[in-house]
């Protein structure tokens, strides 16, 4: 789930725009700028979360119109004293559209990841203070870990789905003793295996696992695909015993994001 759907003013898990508005707002009260963004990058689009002046139409921008992108791409402060004498940002479709001049930008992490910008605009030029730079630095930092519950919270919430349905497909499969069964996630991680993948083939799970992560890479990609929804294919594990050989791999998908496979050597 991306990060606008997760703080749409709809969504569950929500931060609100209403809050963010306010932290822009705090921006144009401290900086006595004309206004302030808080904005998330959305692939090639850029939504103001939080905005100074809530708009009453769309938040969103193409990212390449804006300013903000070029503090996202440089993943550090930028400080512009006149954006309209800029070669780089003068024909910029917002700088021109909205008369920015100053522009005072500082990305938005998640750990080592940028994903927006918080910026504060004049209309005329302005060197920014040293003092500037570190408060909206701050409003930056808060915002980021405001962004982040929400994420937090989608992942719990998916680990805790994907546990449900490997218990319900364990448990359907716990009495199988004449296969070698495993489960993998949509991801490739091995999440389960019989008892019997070890006792009857003499595979160890140390072998499947290295298997899942080359050989199987490409085929789970393609189990999860409408035109192949199970796959059966040949690949080389390590035998305990027998050292290097060929088995048998067929893949379905069973519990929307989890791949059912069925081993023979």
């Amino acid at each position: 789930m991306g990060l606008i759907n997760l703080l749409r003013p709809d969504a569950e898990l929500r931060f609100g725009h209403r809050q963010f508005d306010v932290l822009a707002q705090s921006i144009v009260a401290k900086l006595g700028c004309k206004s302030a963004l808080i904005s998330i990058s959305d692939g090639a689009m850029l939504t103001a979360v939080g905005h100074s002046t809530p708009p009453e139409g769309s938040r969103s921008l193409p990212a390449k119109d804006t300013v903000c992108q070029h503090t996202i791409q440089a993943t550090q402060v930028l400080a512009i004293e006149d954006a309209s004498r800029e070669y780089w940002l003068k024909d910029t479709l917002t700088v021109k559209a909205f008369g920015i001049a100053g522009y005072l930008g500082v990305p938005l992490k998640i750990g080592s990841k940028v994903v927006g910008a918080a910026c504060a605009i004049t209309d005329t030029p302005r060197k920014w203070k040293e003092c500037e730079v570190d408060f909206l630095s701050e409003i930056a930092q808060f915002a980021s870990d405001k962004i982040e519950l929400p994420l937090v919270k989608a992942e719990q919430i998916e680990l805790a789905e994907t546990l449900l349905q490997v218990d319900s497909v364990v448990s359907a499969l716990s009495h199988i003793a004449t296969e070698t069964i495993c489960i993998f996630s949509r991801g490739g991680r091995l999440l389960f295996s019989n008892a019997n993948y070890d006792e009857k083939n003499g595979i160890s799970l140390q072998a499947i696992d290295s298997v899942e992560k080359v050989e199987l890479d490409g085929l789970l990609s393609q189990v999860f695909t409408a035109e192949h929804s199970n796959f059966q294919t040949d690949v080389l594990v390590k035998h305990q015993h027998l050292g290097n050989i060929s088995a048998s791999v067929s893949c379905e998908v069973v519990c929307n994001d989890l791949v059912l496979s069925r081993w023979q050597v």
